[in-house]
């Protein structure tokens, strides 16, 4: 049986012949992913995650579904072959000729879940709660987006 879903360490690839709704459903499955990790592994302490490293990982999983989702709604509303995004600047370019609700919850994601949770590792639960809830909203953007 083959995957529909590949996760490199860098970024996690699409499977082509699925369509948005798979991708969506992929993406929700690393959302719950993510929330699993911060609840099971990531500990509490004083008010915020006791584990960064589990905060990092979860922070970096969640990133990576909502890549997922925008690589699916991009591949939807591009009618020309044109090669994924290299880069964080050519996701916000893409998405912002489409939709700008999605391009201020994909700059918000980004601080959230990237930047803060992933990179400087974050541990605040309030922080990454915000982060997860904006995947969400990314999530129900693109699917309300795909429906019109």
């Amino acid at each position: 049986m083959t995957s529909q879903f590949t996760m490199n360490r860098k970024h996690p690839t699409i499977d082509k012949s699925l369509d948005i709704s798979q991708h969506e459903q992929r993406a929700t499955y690393h959302l719950i992913q993510a929330q699993q990790i911060l609840l099971l592994k990531a500990g509490e302490k004083d008010g915020e995650y006791a584990r960064v490293r589990y905060v990092k990982m979860a922070a970096r999983i969640a990133f990576n579904a909502i890549l997922v989702a925008i690589d699916s709604y991009l591949k939807a509303r591009q009618t020309a072959i044109v090669k994924r995004p290299k880069s964080i600047e050519d996701y916000r370019k893409r998405v912002a000729e489409y939709n700008q609700q999605l391009h201020g919850l994909l700059n918000a994601a980004y601080g959230e879940l990237y930047l803060s949770g992933y990179y400087h590792g974050n541990p605040s639960k309030l922080l990454m709660a915000r982060g997860l809830a904006t995947a969400y909203e990314i999530l129900i953007c693109i699917r309300n987006s795909s429906e019109i």
